[in-house]
C-alpha cells in the first residue's frame, strides 16, 4: 500500500505540474535546494525525493520553486572507504510561478561520508534539462532523521 501511494505521489508531481510552453530552458540555473525523501528505492523501486530551490534561474535572481526526482542508484555504501554507489538514471521537475523546468538525470554517486553514525552521504547528481544543458547537484542526504532528508546545490555546467 505504502509503494502504491509513493508511486502516485511521484506521478502527480509530474503530471500536474504546469504545462506551460517553453522555448528554451533559462540559463544559468543556480541555487540552494533542500527536502525530504518520499521513498527510498527498496520500497518503491526508485528513490523518490522532493524540495524547494531557492535561487538564480536566468535574469531572475530570486527564484522560488519545489523540486522533484525519481533516480535509480546502486546499493549504498556501509562505509566511508567503500566504493561509492552509482547514481544510473531517473527524472527530475523545477517547477516555479515562471514554469516548469525538467530532464533526466544521466549519473552521479553516492559516497558515504566519516560521520560515525554511518548514515550521512555525499551526493553528486549529473542531470540535463530537456534542451540538453548539464546541471550537477553537489550536496548531502541525511539517513540520521526518521524520514531521510537532503540539501545542497544546483549549479549550471
Amino acid at each position: 500500500m505504502k509503494r502504491a501511494i509513493c508511486v502516485l505521489a511521484i506521478g502527480l508531481m509530474f503530471v500536474l505540474g504546469s504545462n506551460a510552453a517553453q522555448a528554451a530552458t533559462p540559463t544559468p540555473i543556480n541555487g540552494l535546494v533542500s527536502g525530504l525523501e518520499l521513498c527510498p528505492q527498496f520500497i518503491c523501486g526508485f528513490a523518490a525525493f522532493t524540495g524547494t530551490f531557492h535561487g538564480q534561474i536566468g535574469n531572475n535572481l530570486n527564484t522560488i520553486g519545489i523540486v522533484s526526482t525519481a533516480l535509480t542508484h546502486g546499493d549504498l555504501p556501509t562505509s566511508s572507504t567503500a566504493d561509492p554507489a552509482p547514481i544510473y538514471r531517473g527524472i527530475w521537475k523545477l517547477q516555479t510561478l515562471s514554469g516548469p523546468i525538467s530532464g533526466v538525470v544521466i549519473g552521479g554517486s553516492i559516497a558515504m561520508t566519516p560521520d560515525i553514525s554511518h548514515k550521512l552521504f555525499h551526493v553528486v547528481i549529473l542531470l540535463l534539462t530537456s534542451d540538453f544543458k548539464p546541471i550537477v547537484f553537489i550536496g548531502t542526504l541525511d539517513h540520521r532523521p526518521l524520514i531521510p532528508q537532503f540539501e545542497g546545490t544546483f549549479t549550471s555546467l
